[in-house]
C-alpha cells in the first residue's frame, strides 16, 4: 500500500493539504469514471456514459466505432489562450488540441495511444475506438480545465501547432 501511495504523490496524483493527503480533482475524476465503468462491467449499473451537463461545454458524440469529445471554439477559457495570443496562441481548435496533447502526455499517459486528436480552426477534436477510454478522457480533461492553476501550468507548455 505504501509503495501505491508513494507513487501516487511522486505523479501528483495526491497531495497533501491542511495536515491531510487528498486526491487532485483531476485524479479522483479518472478514479469515479473507472469505478463507475467497472460496475457498469460488472452489471451494477454504474454509468459509462458522461452526462451533457457534466462535460459541458464538451460533447460527447457517441459511434458505432467509438466516440469522440467536440468542443467549439470561443466558447471556453478564452483567457487562458489570450494569455499566450503575443506568441501566436487564438484558443483555435489547433491550440487546444496542443493543451490536450500536453494533458494526456502529463496526466493520462496510458491514453496518449488511444486518444487520437483531429482539430479544424473552429473545433476542437478528440476521438478513440475505446468509448470507455474518450469518456475517461473527456471527464479527465474537463476537471483538469476547472482547475484554473492545474490548467494553465499544464498550458504553460504547450507548443503552437
Amino acid at each position: 500500500m505504501s509503495d501505491w501511495l508513494d507513487e501516487r504523490l511522486e505523479q501528483g496524483l495526491i497531495v497533501s493539504e491542511n495536515g491531510g493527503l487528498r486526491f487532485t480533482d483531476e485524479a479522483a475524476a479518472e478514479v469515479i469514471a473507472q469505478l463507475q465503468s467497472e460496475a457498469a462491467a460488472d452489471g451494477r449499473g454504474g454509468d459509462d456514459s458522461a452526462p451533457e451537463e457534466a462535460l459541458a461545454p464538451f460533447k460527447l458524440i457517441v459511434h458505432d466505432n467509438g466516440a469522440s469529445v467536440i468542443l467549439n471554439v470561443g466558447e471556453y477559457k478564452e483567457a487562458l489562450f489570450r494569455s499566450r495570443e503575443d506568441e501566436g496562441f487564438e484558443g483555435s481548435g489547433y491550440d487546444w488540441a496542443s493543451l490536450a496533447a500536453v494533458f494526456l502526455k502529463e496526466r493520462m499517459p496510458e491514453l496518449s495511444g488511444v486518444v487520437k486528436l483531429d482539430p479544424e480552426g473552429s473545433m476542437f477534436c478528440a476521438y478513440a475506438d475505446d468509448r470507455e477510454a474518450i469518456v475517461r478522457f473527456a471527464r479527465a480533461f474537463k476537471a483538469a480545465c476547472e482547475d484554473d492553476a492545474l490548467i494553465q501550468d499544464l498550458f504553460s507548455r504547450a507548443e503552437l501547432d
